[in-house]
């Protein structure tokens, strides 16, 4: 999937703004890196990047989420997710496995709360099924931001 992938790693890194990044920073309590830049900038430049390059398939997505999440830059895991929030609603069927892998690894509310509402909470909507099979599972596990989802 890194012919997916470097490419968005150039398009952001490309519009890195410095001076931003280091009050990003500071602003999630130095637990990630970011390239500094904003939001609305950012959701402009991925979804240019989604309109030249697509949402990656539901044969496919998995592996790009996954390297999108291992990357330092928080504007990767915001990326990953605006992936997850198309597919979403195109009702494509994400693993709960892998929404339990995101919601526990580089945990931190802006991500987290994201999911929540927006990824989640749709896939119960779409599939309450999920909610009785997963719900007793969560609040079981020892994780605050499972428990928070």
């Amino acid at each position: 999937m890194r012919s997916y992938i470097v490419p968005l790693q150039k398009l952001l890194s490309q519009n890195a703004h410095p001076e931003n990044s280091i009050h990003m920073k500071q602003y999630m309590k130095d637990q990630f890196e970011f390239f500094g830049i904003k939001s609305v900038e950012r959701k402009e430049l991925t979804r240019k990047f989604f309109t030249a390059q697509g949402i990656p398939s539901k044969h496919d997505y998995k592996e790009v989420i996954r390297e999108l999440w291992d990357l330092p830059q928080r504007e990767f895991q915001y990326a990953a997710l605006d992936i997850l929030e198309h597919l979403v609603k195109k009702r494509i069927q994400v693993k709960i496995e892998l929404l339990e892998y995101l919601i526990m690894t580089k945990s931190w509310w802006d991500t987290v709360d994201w999911m929540a509402t927006r990824i989640v909470g749709v896939c119960f909507r779409q599939n309450p099924e999920l909610i009785t099979q997963t719900y007793s599972r969560w609040m079981e596990i020892d994780n605050i931001w499972l428990q928070r989802v």
